[in-house]
């Protein structure tokens, strides 16, 4: 059994219970990798993490979201951990996030239309501006968890440490990229729209506070 892997036919994510434990899945989850996050509770997000929201006003240039705020988990993750990367792409997988890239963040302002993005610092330390020029600018460092509507523009403005992100995507989401040097069309603005709010909070699952903050804001 543990070395199966789980399809579903529909393709959709799906909950697996395991010793009380349940968890969102995507189809196509290896088992033990499944196991391995539902039994390790090392692996467990900090439980009452500081919550920073922020909403920012659209422009001709950058559209940000309509209703959606921008939210940070501050150490919501064990920054100690030597394989946090891993760990957080494990997050990913059980709470039906997907996509997942290793990287960090384009220097120049940049949106996506088509999907919201999870951004999970695993090494160093950053100063990254939302929501455009006239945003704001927040220091993010190992352990800090970014979740971005669509829309919602964001640049890496400085980063020390070798900072490094892991980032992933709502299922049946993928991004494109749209840069601030153009006029935001209609058709745009309305694409950010249609996003689809997730199932699941990408770290915390399906109670998590994302689920909460954004089913009110929607």
């Amino acid at each position: 059994m543990l070395d199966q892997v789980i399809y579903s036919p529909s393709k959709r994510p799906f909950t697996v219970e395991d010793k009380g434990r349940s968890c969102l899945v995507e189809s196509g989850v290896n088992v033990a990798v499944l196991r391995a996050h539902m039994t390790d509770t090392s692996l467990a997000p900090h439980p009452s993490p500081q919550i920073i929201t922020r909403r920012f006003a659209g422009d001709a240039r950058v559209p940000n979201h309509p209703t959606l705020p921008l939210v940070i988990y501050r150490g919501a993750l064990p920054a100690e951990r030597s394989d946090l990367a891993d760990a957080i792409e494990q997050l990913y997988r059980v709470n039906g996030w997907s996509g997942a890239w290793r990287w960090s963040v384009y220097d120049f302002t940049h949106y996506h239309a088509c999907a919201h993005e999870a951004l999970a610092v695993f090494h160093g330390t950053a100063r990254v501006r939302f929501g455009g020029e006239g945003g704001e600018e927040f220091e993010v460092t190992a352990g800090d968890v970014i979740i971005i509507p669509a829309g919602v523009g964001h640049r890496l403005v400085s980063e020390s440490g070798g900072f490094q992100v892991v980032g992933a995507y709502p299922p049946g989401q993928t991004p494109d990229l749209l840069r601030d040097d153009a006029r935001a069309s209609e058709p745009v603005l309305e694409k950010i729209k249609q996003v689809p709010l997730p199932l699941c909070d990408p770290i915390y699952g399906a109670d998590g506070p994302l689920i909460r903050l954004w089913r009110r804001g929607h």
